[in-house]
């Protein structure tokens, strides 16, 4: 079954200083599986890595690398959730529009979510979803 990225989950493995267990197991299951994001992963994704250049946490080199990585994993772009879905999910859980497209794009699928968002990981679990959790040996 396909899952559902959050930024969080992946974006570590752009960063030497970074854990990077749950971004390994993500890429794995994404080989095999597969996964899907909102449309808003992708600007969350340049936002970040142009802000670590920006403070010198990385290099152009380094992005670089680390977006040619994402485009072989062809994630699946999500269309637009419902609007009232969102909103729905931003006031019942607390979480902001942003997290919100996560989850609701994890509930509708029943895809579990990678994320190491500890609002998007309360959220998930008060919402009956599933995490994405790294299978331990």
């Amino acid at each position: 079954m396909a899952i559902v990225v959050d930024v969080s989950a992946i974006v570590p493995l752009a960063f030497s200083d970074e854990d990077r267990a749950l971004a390994a197991a993500v890429v794995r299951t994404l080989a095999s599986e597969g996964g899907v994001v909102p449309s808003l992963f992708w600007f969350e994704i340049w936002n970040t890595l142009a802000m670590s250049e920006r403070r010198d946490r990385s290099t152009p080199e380094n992005t670089q690398r680390f977006v040619a990585l994402l485009a072989k994993l062809h994630l699946v772009v999500d269309p637009l959730p419902n609007a009232e879905q969102i909103l729905l999910l931003t006031r019942r859980y607390g979480i902001t529009a942003y997290d919100a497209a996560y989850l609701e794009l994890a509930l509708r699928t029943g895809s579990p979510l990678a994320t190491k968002d500890k609002d998007l990981v309360k959220a998930i679990a008060a919402a009956d979803g599933t995490l994405f959790a790294v299978e331990k040996s």
